[in-house]
């Protein structure tokens, strides 16, 4: 019977959010992740299973807990969804420099590290990035049904056009710790995508 677990799982999972960051997937190992935890690799396997669930643990604390988070929430009645989405994108501009410390987006470090290859890992980051398109369509959807955008609009490719400036806003913020040059980029390639609202 395994022994009960003496540690918070919650904050070791963000602490390994925080090395996989910092190191990336394959520099953490079992035996690399269990010593920066300050854990046995037993302690280890028993609290998380294998090394690939830790990793997806806690790629779930970085989208509910990072720059992701609460991104394109649902839009309040009477605000414009093309405003929301100008807000949420500049959001996350300031929310990448404030937390990544030049390390830019875990998600994003992950997928150039991982998303080439045929494994569960690849698979589930491939899942995270189709959800995360859906989250931008909906909106844009939302944006035509409101009359912000032209019943013609192609939803579908404006939304990867989007996801796109995100992922190059994650490698631009690695070196590049002035704010306010990275919302002026962000700004100028959302009024040329037709979707910026001023503040």
């Amino acid at each position: 019977m395994p022994r009960p677990l003496k540690f918070d799982k919650e904050t070791v999972i963000k602490q390994a959010m925080e090395i996989l960051w910092r190191d990336g997937y394959e520099a953490s190992s079992v035996k690399a992740m269990s010593e920066a935890l300050g854990m046995t690799r037993s302690s280890y396997y028993n609290a998380f299973g294998s090394r690939e669930d830790l990793f997806k643990a806690a790629m779930m604390a970085y989208f509910y807990d990072g720059p992701y988070a609460r991104l394109f929430d649902d839009v309040p009645e009477g605000v414009s969804a093309l405003l929301l989405m100008t807000r949420s994108v500049l959001s996350m501009c300031d929310r990448l420099i404030e937390l990544s410390e030049g390390r830019g987006c875990l998600m994003v470090n992950s997928l150039a590290e991982l998303g080439g290859e045929q494994t569960e890992l690849s698979a589930f980051l491939k899942d995270m990035v189709t959800q995360g398109t859906e989250r931008i369509e909906t909106l844009l959807k939302l944006a035509v049904a409101m009359g912000e955008l032209p019943d013609n609009t192609d939803t579908h490719a404006k939304a990867l056009a989007l996801q796109s400036l995100m992922f190059g806003m994650c490698v631009l913020s690695k070196n590049l710790d002035d704010n306010d040059a990275l919302r002026r980029s962000v700004k100028e390639s959302l009024a040329g995508l037709s979707v910026y609202r001023d503040e």
